[in-house]
């Protein structure tokens, strides 16, 4: 992928309610709760739902976070192979 690939995606809304759908998904999986992510991110419960819904982007430091907590790899959360 291309860098002027990349900037369209990171500003296309559509990515961030894939990438929200798809992390909340893993962690429901996983047997995470929306309350029980937001602890470790260090963030409010709404917050997360916001992240998850695609309303607000989630920051890279949460992503690590929660790849962490799932045991899984950052594409796994990006769902891109």
């Amino acid at each position: 992928m291309n860098d002027m690939n990349k900037h369209r995606l990171t500003k296309n809304p559509e990515f961030y309610e894939k990438l929200g759908q798809n992390v909340k998904v893993m962690c429901k999986a996983k047997g995470y709760t929306l309350k029980t992510i937001s602890k470790p991110l260090g963030v409010a419960y709404q917050q997360t739902q916001k992240y998850f819904s695609g309303q607000n982007r989630m920051p890279i430091h949460c992503l690590l976070i929660i790849k962490d907590l799932l045991d899984c790899e950052l594409e796994d959360l990006l769902n891109i192979k």
